[in-house]
């Protein structure tokens, strides 16, 4: 008898395995509660635990003498059957040693496929030695797993192991990924992206795109494999669209459309003109992800800004401005600021201002517009282009004064992004700090367009909210003014109070004015114009009311007394001889410098 023969026959032999098995019946008789001791008694007997042991053994005696018997003869055969099962576990590991080298294959291999049918340690043994012997191995496997339902996924495991030698498996182990058992699925695609896909498994995967089973796992195959799979673009496109797919593979469907799609533009924008608006808006949401590579779709991107539905137009809309507009675009552009759709409307109006200057003529146009969705857009795409669009000022300074709220606030946006260009702004946007609805877009657009004219307002405004208003700006400004930085530090600080906290729980806090009054006292050692203006603020200020909570009580009003400040304030000025308020100290350099 050879070796193989003998290791054969080792792993053949189960004579404990059924010694066991006939013993087991013996428990056939007890009843289901004294069967169901028994069993955990059992597992107590082989625990690596003494004390579980010692309380099997104790607990033993307490049984029926025939459960008795019967527990202590399986406990023996237990044992032999843990010693056959490593036995032959070494001997298959042996038998993979012969196999290894090239010898009896035909012989051994069935024997390890069958091994994995066994229980542990009998199946790793089998499995780790299949992986071990590789690509002799391979055209048993794939029969296997095309035959034997019970085995798929563990064979699919072992493909996947072997690696990139089991690539014939590769067209069964994509049929898997079709598989009612979810385990499997997942086993076939992990041991497909082990192995690697190949330019001709590229039919078969679109194929599996189909099912909805596979859709994920064939999509994520195929944007491993980059431009080789750019002939299942229109597959991917369709099953992106489907309704019932889930939100997950969706997005792993874009992700694979956005990797492959650079290599064949063509048939991603075709996606454009298909049937379904579902695939015509995915189409168009793919060419906004690839950005500027898909500058060839943009004929088809403008024609879509006519198309009947919503979110084609919407997508279309957003690719267009993602990938960036030519100049004869401008006019279909401009017909879509009129769009009934918002995100269409605003997509369009980005897109036309990174034109540039290029588009400033036909979006003065749009600011004279009779819809104010239009006026709108047209103001926002000026403000994209920034100081590119200041040929428009004059025309947004008119907007300005637009009836529409909506066109106000986008041109008072807009004059910041303009910036220094933007000063003739300046005494209208002044206007707005007194508006609720736009004080705070006004204040942005005063502070990136700079001028020391805005200090004088935005310091009113900021000692009568105490400073809630207006405290970033002023330090934009400070350096184009007559203040400088450390007393429109002062100032911001002169106009506010602290709420301050211990820390603990329930911890309603306290006011402090600490950080304030010591804010005016450096005022008063600065003596200028502008510190004395900056008091004359101070001896106006009100006092007000602070809600305090502690989270577990009713919350209550606690005053805040700024007396104190207001006559610091008052006190000062009289010592320099009750100055008058002087607005235009505040931007004069000569008229604001100290004396």
């Amino acid at each position: 008898m050879s070796k193989t023969d003998k290791l054969i026959a080792i792993i053949s032999g189960n004579k404990a395995e059924v010694e066991w098995a006939i013993a087991n019946q013996s428990l056939a008789g007890l009843d289901s509660s004294t069967r169901q001791t028994v069993n955990e008694l059992l597992g107590s007997f082989n625990s690596p635990s003494n004390e579980r042991r010692k309380w099997a053994k104790k607990a033993l005696k307490q049984l029926p003498r025939q459960a008795r018997k019967a527990i202590e003869q399986l406990v023996k055969l237990q044992d032999n059957v843990n010693k056959s099962r490593e036995s032959r576990a070494e001997a298959i590991r042996k038998l993979g040693e012969i196999g290894h080298r090239g010898e009896d294959l035909e012989t051994i291999i069935p024997v390890l496929i069958q091994g994995l049918k066994e229980v542990y340690p009998i199946t790793s043994a089998s499995q780790e030695t299949l992986v071990n012997i590789g690509s002799p191995a391979v055209p048993a496997l794939i029969t296997v797993l095309s035959d034997e339902p019970t085995l798929r996924g563990r064979i699919s495991a072992i493909l996947g192991e072997i690696g990139d030698e089991a690539k014939p498996a590769l067209p069964v182990l994509i049929k898997a990924l079709s598989d009612p058992e979810e385990g499997v699925r997942n086993s076939a695609a992990q041991a497909i992206e082990t192995i690697g896909t190949r330019e001709e498994d590229v039919p078969l995967l679109i194929a599996a795109l189909a099912d909805e089973k596979a859709a994920e796992n064939a999509a994520l195959a195929l944007g491993r494999m980059g431009r080789l799979a750019k002939e299942a673009i229109p597959a991917l496109l369709k099953a992106g669209a489907k309704q019932k797919v889930g939100y997950q593979v969706k997005e792993n469907l874009r992700e694979t459309l956005v990797k492959i799609g650079p290599a064949d533009i063509a048939a991603v924008t075709q996606g454009l003109s298909q049937g379904k608006k579902e695939v015509r808006s995915l189409a168009a949401e793919i060419l906004d992800k690839i950005g500027s590579k898909a500058k060839s779709a943009l004929p088809v991107l403008v024609k879509a800004l006519s198309d009947p539905e919503d979110e084609v137009r919407r997508e279309a809309a957003g690719a267009i401005a993602k990938i960036g507009a030519r100049e004869e675009d401008i006019p279909r552009l401009v017909e879509a600021l009129s769009d009934k759709n918002e995100i269409v409307r605003s997509q369009t109006s980005s897109a036309l201002g990174k034109l540039g200057t290029a588009a400033v003529p036909a979006l003065i146009e749009c600011l004279e517009d009779r819809k104010s969705a239009v006026r709108e857009c047209a103001a926002e795409a000026l403000g994209e282009m920034g100081a590119q669009g200041k040929e428009a000022l004059p025309h947004l300074l008119k907007a300005l004064k637009d009836k529409s709220a909506g066109v106000q606030e986008a041109a008072v946006i807009t004059m910041g992004r303009l910036g220094p260009e933007a000063k003739e702004a300046v005494p209208r946007l002044i206007e707005f700090l007194k508006s609720e609805d736009l004080r705070r877009q006004a204040i942005n657009s005063l502070g990136r367009i700079g001028d020391a004219h805005a200090v004088e307002p935005l310091l009113e405004l900021l000692f009568a909210s105490h400073g809630g208003y207006g405290r970033e700006t002023l330090l934009e400004i400070a350096p184009n003014s007559a203040v400088s930085k450390q007393v429109m530090r002062d100032a911001i600080d002169a106009s506010s109070y602290e709420h301050l906290y211990h820390g603990y729980q329930y911890d309603a806090g306290y006011i402090s004015l600490d950080k304030s009054d010591a804010a005016v006292k450096r005022l008063c050692n600065i003596k200028s114009p502008v510190t004395s203006n900056i008091l004359h603020l101070v001896s106006q200020k009100t006092d007000i009311m602070v809600t305090m909570d502690t989270g577990c009580s009713e919350p209550w009003d606690e005053k805040v007394d700024f007396g104190k400040q207001r006559q610091m304030a008052l006190d000062e000025l009289a010592r320099r001889g009750s100055p008058p308020y002087e607005p235009v100290a505040f931007s004069s350099v000569s008229e604001g410098k100290a004396r």
